[in-house]
């Protein structure tokens, strides 16, 4: 809200290091990586740390599909991950609408 998004990257890598594999920190990390630094590969890889640590959750599954899909041109496989949102959680309505 604030916007002062150096003291958000602070906190999340903060948050990491105390819990490397806490899918749901790397997403949102990731995503700040992504909208507000440009940081791709950051955010890339962010988000396959977040899917290695829970190959279910649907958010991390959701956020890497974007990416390959809008950022990296790769369709194919963000279809893939699309897929793999969506079976990891039939009813996650972001994913579903992506």
């Amino acid at each position: 809200m604030r916007k002062d998004y150096g003291a958000a990257e602070a906190l999340y890598k903060r948050a990491i290091a105390a819990h490397p594999a806490h899918a749901s920190v790397l997403v949102k990390y990731g995503n700040l990586l992504k909208h507000q630094r440009r940081d791709y590969d950051g955010a890339e890889m962010c988000y396959k740390r977040a899917i290695e640590a829970n190959p279910r959750h649907a958010d991390s599954l959701g956020n890497f599909a974007v990416l390959l899909h809008g950022v990296r041109r790769h369709y194919d496989d963000a279809e893939r991950m699309y897929e793999r949102a969506v079976a990891a959680c039939p009813t996650h309505t972001n994913n579903l609408g992506t």
